[in-house]
């Protein structure tokens, strides 16, 4: 079975790339670990960079028809932080608006390519953070 060929938006900032539709994020090309709520906060602020984006916008997008204290929605964003490193050898990425929400601040570029398409049985699978599989057995 082949697929046709999907759109592979890839979002660049500092040692960071981003490639949305395979929800991947390295940091010179290697993979960043986020907790998933912590990847669409990032992809949310990078949707809308150097603007404001309200808590409430924020907590909509991120947990849609559930309600969420903004407590979880700073321990995400602290999370997300910790991770690109901000406030680290000048790096910064996420601005906060005292009361009012957070900003991309960091200067993004975008381009497009075209992913190859898929052939066989799996090619609706996407293999999300999964680990390579072993090749040997270590212990029973």
């Amino acid at each position: 079975m082949t697929r046709p060929s999907q759109n592979r938006e890839t979002i660049s900032f500092g040692p960071f790339e981003l490639i949305a539709s395979e929800k991947q994020l390295t940091r010179n090309g290697v993979p960043v670990k986020l907790a998933p709520r912590a990847y669409d906060i990032l992809l949310t602020l990078l949707s809308r960079p150097n603007e404001i984006i309200s808590k409430n916008d924020l907590l909509a997008q991120v947990w849609p028809g559930i309600t969420v204290e903004e407590g979880s929605l700073r321990f995400h964003v602290a999370g997300l932080r910790k991770a690109l490193g901000d406030g680290k050898d000048g790096a910064r990425y996420i601005s906060t608006s005292s009361g009012r929400g957070y900003s991309f601040v960091a200067s993004i570029s975008r381009s497009s390519a075209s992913a190859p398409s898929s052939v066989g049985p799996s090619a609706g699978f996407d293999h999300y953070n999964l680990p390579a599989r072993s090749t040997a057995m270590i212990d029973r």
